[in-house]
């Protein structure tokens, strides 16, 4: 039967002299027949391929056979719930389940004393710092910032920010406060990196979480994303995907903790940083770089198998420091610091109560602090910023920096959002509802910004 599929392919000789060369529909038909399964693929997957040495690539094991066929021609596999296997695209930042599991076993193997991790964790950070392409921009930082007006609201306020990093190149934001502090008081400090939600940090959830914060007594601060926000005045939305993006997020994010590092009003002991899904991401490495972070929760994105689907995420190597990483081990560079893993049974995190959070506790084990890192998992939620999520890292941060919880709750000891203003998008740029007061010598557009780096970092 596997000779009659192949006569009827393209070729009409299968001999070595075409190398045994089979059409790849009549491979996954062979392969249909041979181990008894099902795949699920469309005619542009198939079309015009062919595979050298057909039916001499198969294998006793199917799974083995079908990397193999598939590695030819950049294509993967996930398996649907009836048992079939759906042929998708390869994406190399995302491995299937088994592959991230397997992947912290080798982990585990590699160190196993707090020795060993602490010069794991050395080069792990010194490749991160290298790789995002940081390294050689922190000396250029301007840290030159502007604020706006303030905006009085129930129990903190806000202002709009800008702050100059690179020569020209602005990070736009939003600052949340408490409304009433004493004289010479330091407070905690928030940092919110955004992630990729509705519009950033006009989003509803956003506007929450950091008017929560500033209510219960810290300082809470986020950003717009490189291509989201008042950065489409300088840049296009499909710049947000480029690698470059990673960088910037992590240079602005860098850029400022540094500004209020040294603010007089900051407590230098309690910073903290949270985010979801790309911010999620954001928090793990801000964490992994930066020692002066004491808090992190990282939301909806620790992973063994999954190092984010965006440029801004991805785009960068960073998987292969340490001749192999990922998620759940930059997650653990956290360590011994407080954190939480917040995590939900419907995306990439589905497996973090069962693999990655034990992964990770093994790792504060090593400083005898386990009780540092937890989990709130959530298994019948998906990839958001529900509001049980935001009442795990409201519980959490209070615990962790002394906030004043009773301030963002009500009578009954259940947090509270709805006396929370939610502001208009126009109400939130600094450089004004239309851009209209943004900087005429500003850098605009990738290859400018490109231009800048290179003479930036050029030796």
């Amino acid at each position: 039967m596997l000779l009659m599929l192949i006569a009827a392919g393209s070729r009409a000789q299968y001999n070595l002299e075409n190398k045994f060369t089979m059409p790849l529909k009549a491979v996954f038909t062979a392969m249909e027949e041979k181990y008894g399964v099902k795949l699920v693929y469309t005619e542009d997957q198939v079309a015009d391929k062919e595979l050298i040495y057909g039916l001499y690539q198969f294998k006793p094991d199917f799974e083995r056979t079908l990397d193999i066929v598939l590695s030819k021609f950049d294509l993967d596999y996930t398996i649907n719930p009836d048992g079939s296997y759906k042929i998708k695209p390869f994406e190399y930042a995302r491995r299937r389940p088994e592959e991230g599991i397997e992947r912290l076993q080798v982990l585990r193997e590699e160190y196993s004393t707090l020795p060993e991790w602490e010069a794991r964790k050395a080069e792990l950070k010194e490749c991160l710092y290298q790789t995002l392409g940081v390294a050689g921009l922190r000396e250029h930082l301007v840290m030159e910032m502007s604020f706006g007006p303030i905006r009085k609201m129930n129990g903190y306020t806000v202002r709009n920010f800008a702050l100059e990093t690179l020569p020209g190149v602005y990070a736009t934001g939003s600052l949340y406060q408490p409304a009433r502090t004493k004289k010479g008081e330091k407070l905690p400090f928030i940092l919110n990196p955004n992630g990729h939600f509705g519009t950033g940090r006009y989003a509803k959830e956003v506007q929450q979480r950091c008017a929560m914060f500033a209510r219960m007594g810290a300082i809470a601060v986020n950003m717009d994303l490189f291509g989201y926000g008042e950065s489409l005045l300088a840049f296009e939305s499909a710049d947000h995907k480029n690698s470059v993006a990673l960088t910037m997020h992590t240079l602005q994010n860098l850029a400022l903790l540094d500004y209020f590092y040294q603010a007089p009003n900051v407590d230098t002991e309690r910073i903290a940083v949270t985010g979801g899904s790309g911010g999620g991401s954001q928090s793990m490495i801000l964490t992994a770089l930066d020692d002066r972070v004491s808090v992190s929760v990282p939301v909806i994105m620790v992973s063994s198998y999954f190092m984010g689907g965006c440029g801004c995420e991805s785009g960068l190597p960073i998987g292969w420091c340490g001749r192999g990483t990922n998620l759940a081990e930059i997650a653990a560079m956290a360590a011994p610091r407080p954190m939480l893993i917040v995590s939900d049974g419907k995306d990439w995190t589905m497996l973090v109560e069962e693999y990655e959070y034990p992964f990770i506790k093994r790792t504060y084990g090593f400083y005898g602090v386990e009780d540092r890192v937890e989990n709130a998992h959530f298994p019948t939620e998906g990839h958001n910023w529900s509001p049980a999520k935001r009442d795990a890292v409201y519980e959490f941060m209070a615990r962790q920096l002394g906030l004043n919880a009773a301030a963002g709750q009500d009578k009954s000891g259940h947090w509270d959002e709805s006396t929370l203003t939610i502001e208009e998008e126009s109400a939130m740029k600094f450089f004004g509802p239309h851009g209209e007061r943004f900087p005429a010598d500003a850098v605009s557009g990738l290859d400018n910004l490109y231009r800048l780096i290179d003479r930036l970092t050029r030796p």
